[in-house]
């Protein structure tokens, strides 16, 4: 069971937790993608090389905090494509072996070693729901990731549905999987998490991605979103689309009418629903999602 951002205390934080670097094959060093993303307006930043654990966590300030993480990709399928594996807080200049090993098994070495795993773009990945179904142990899947907004494969929404649909209670975050270098491309500040913190540490964080308390977005924002009584209500910044997603068929849209945006919803949630999660479209088409609540 996740925890309901909405509810308790605590501030919200802009996070991006998919981050690359000149470590590998990003075009910024960690010091200049901290400088990006702090110019933004981000609060947390999680750099995620492939294969091996960053060294950036000393770049934390006051108010911006830098999470060490790792990229990997282990090969599970015999046609040759496989997983990818975004990890934070990993143990820092740590070198991880791909080959010969399997995603659960590096997923569990990630998460006795204190870290947290996400499922990477599955939808660039070929993984399909049986791929998924595969795997134990991660934290999140990526709903939306801006490094594959030019390859068309960007939202992974329906595969997340798909693991919703089979009683699996996936949170979802977006991402940015940032390659791009300072002059900037489709792969910055295009998807990121809102962490609801009770303060802005490491501990935080983990705890944070651990029960659930965030939401994924693009650009709307969530005020709210509850199920209380048998009814589902959202309150949100300005959209022409509010979306009540559930189990199968079930489910409610509210649309704006011409001319004028909505910022907020309820309906009543149905015995079969199963699960419900908000989504959320601005004008400019552009996502939010909460995470699921079982009914």
């Amino acid at each position: 069971m996740f925890c309901n951002p909405f509810d308790g205390q605590g501030e919200w934080y802009k996070a991006n937790l998919h981050t690359h670097t000149t470590v590998s094959d990003g075009k910024a060093s960690p010091e200049e993608r901290v400088e990006q993303y702090r110019a933004q307006g981000y609060s947390v930043l999680a750099i995620t090389d492939h294969n091996v654990s960053s060294e950036a966590a000393h770049l934390s300030t006051e108010d911006f905090l830098v999470v060490d993480g790792a990229e990997l990709s282990p090969r599970d399928f015999t046609e040759g494509r496989g997983y990818h594996l975004a990890c934070i807080n990993t143990p820092p200049g740590r070198r991880w072996v791909n080959e010969g090993k399997y995603a659960n098994e590096l997923i569990s070495e990630v998460r006795n070693a204190g870290g947290e795993v996400f499922i990477a773009h599955p939808y660039w990945c070929g993984d399909n729901i049986l791929d998924l179904l595969m795997l134990q142990g991660y934290a999140a899947v990526e709903v939306f990731n801006s490094s594959c907004i030019d390859g068309g494969k960007a939202d992974s929404t329906v595969h997340w549905d798909n693991m919703l649909e089979l009683g699996l209670h996936v949170a979802a975050v977006a991402v940015d999987d940032t390659h791009s270098g300072l002059k900037g491309g489709s792969d910055l500040f295009a998807g990121y998490t809102m962490l609801k913190l009770s303060e802005l540490s490491l501990a935080a964080v983990m705890d944070c991605l651990r029960n659930g308390r965030f939401y994924a977005s693009c650009g709307p924002e969530f005020l709210d979103f509850r199920v209380e009584d048998g009814v589902a209500r959202v309150r949100c910044s300005e959209v022409k689309e509010i979306r009540l997603m559930a189990w199968r068929y079930f489910g409610r849209v509210q649309r704006a009418e011409r001319g004028s945006l909505l910022t907020e919803f309820e309906a009543p949630v149905g015995d079969r629903w199963r699960y419900v999660r908000a989504e959320i479209v601005d004008a400019d088409d552009r996502h939010a999602w909460t995470n699921p609540i079982l009914v």
